[in-house]
């Protein structure tokens, strides 16, 4: 298991550039963030409830609710109890500015950082499954992307520090290993969520 500490070291032995330690750190969460956004891990998912504390009022047709911080995209928005009603729809950006769609209801949309939600059944609560972009880390802190791909994290940051020192060549060469590994290592780690 690495730690960010550990990535940020082994980046170091390899380039030598104390200086840039600010530009390393920030690029490391980076390429945390950009593995993850790669594909729907089951390690970003949550999955919680949203009532009244989330602003859900049991008695209105039409919620507004705030999305989490570090929220990437929408799984799911469902009823807790889906007996008899109709499926909550997800709608495309494109199709909300389309006036048969924006006045359809069993609907949700994400606008900015808000959930919206169209829906023809009164409820206290929703079911809200959604990826998360993984936390910010520092220190001895880990998480599921330094702990089995830290060496694909390590790649990206060097590849970004070749390009800042003028190694375009290099830069170029570890892109491309990067882009291959990054295909076979996440497709392995989607197939084995299944």
């Amino acid at each position: 298991m690495a730690t960010f500490a550990d990535i940020y070291a082994n980046i170091q032995s390899i380039v030598e550039r104390p200086h840039l330690q600010t530009f390393i750190e920030s690029r490391i969460n980076g390429a945390i963030n950009l593995i993850s956004s790669s594909g729907n891990y089951k390690d970003d998912l949550v999955e919680t409830t949203l009532e009244s504390t989330e602003g859900i009022s049991p008695t209105a047709y039409t919620q507004t609710v705030t999305l989490p911080d570090r929220f990437r995209s929408t799984l799911y928005v469902d009823y807790p109890d889906p007996t008899g009603k109709q499926v909550l729809e997800p709608l495309a950006v494109n199709d909300i500015g389309h006036r048969a769609v924006r006045y359809k209801s069993n609907v949700y949309y994400v606008s900015g950082s808000l959930l919206h939600i169209k829906h023809d059944v009164q409820t206290p609560i929703f079911l809200f499954g959604y990826f998360n972009y993984p936390a910010i880390l520092s220190g001895a802190q880990s998480n599921w992307i330094t702990t089995r791909f830290p060496w694909l994290v390590e790649e990206i940051v060097i590849a970004a520090i070749r390009v800042v020192n003028g190694d375009v060549e290099a830069a170029a060469y570890l892109d491309r290993l990067n882009k291959q590994e990054m295909g076979i290592w996440l497709q392995d780690a989607l197939r084995s969520e299944q």
